[in-house]
């Protein structure tokens, strides 16, 4: 590995431009192939790492559905505690705030009051391919019936970690979240190459400037 530092400045700024030149090719050869491969039928392969047993794999219902079901699945260590989200608690104070709306039993639970958010763990670390992503999204039917609704979040490609779920109690009622139980789904989607460029001027459209309200109601 060549120590850039060592080098002069122009011939270090030429090889980081490379560099990059190479890994945004890299990036865009790996998506032209997951694409190939999904055109043809082929599916794109989604790894699934076990974080925690016990802990059920995301699946779809239906064969036809785009969506795999997570599940909430916490224990295990005081790093997979979830947590009862509020921006003025630390995350210690926010584990025991959920610790002590905990429900033991056969299926522990976690009582959501009116208002309250949740932050999960689903068990296990997912790995999308390059070229693209995984959209955790609500399921509609924990929102139309219970008004309890995930946040819409992305797994990026590179991330391996183990995947979080962010849920809502939007309802006036409390929610028990039992644990293993189905509150968000995983949509994989293929991501755009795309690079930001830094311009003085935008070009002119019809709709110039007007925001928020300027179509009407």
């Amino acid at each position: 590995m060549i120590d850039l530092d060592t080098l002069p400045p122009e011939a270090a700024a030429e090889i980081r431009h490379l560099r990059d030149q190479r890994d945004r090719l890299q990036t865009r050869c790996n998506a032209l192939l997951f694409e190939n491969r999904s055109l043809r039928g082929m599916p794109v392969q989604i790894l699934a790492k076990r974080a925690a047993l016990g802990a059920p794999l995301p699946a779809k219902k239906h064969a036809e559905d785009s969506g795999y079901d997570i599940g909430a699945w916490w224990g295990d260590s005081p790093t997979r505690a979830p947590r009862m989200v509020s921006h003025s608690h630390s995350p210690d104070e926010q584990r025991r705030a959920a610790a002590e709306e905990s429900i033991d039993g056969d299926r522990p639970g976690i009582r959501l009051w009116s208002g309250a958010s949740l932050a999960t763990p689903i068990g296990w670390h997912l790995c999308a391919p390059a070229g693209w992503e995984i959209q955790v999204r609500p399921r509609s039917g924990l929102g139309i019936n219970l008004a309890v609704v995930a946040l819409f979040g992305t797994v990026d490609g590179c991330y391996i970690g183990e995947t979080w779920v962010l849920i809502t109690n939007h309802s006036r009622a409390p929610f028990v979240v039992r644990r293993g139980e189905r509150i968000a789904q995983a949509v994989v989607a293929p991501v755009t190459a795309s690079e930001m460029v830094q311009v003085d001027e935008l070009p002119t459209t019809p709709r110039g400037t007007n925001g928020l309200g300027s179509s009407g109601r």
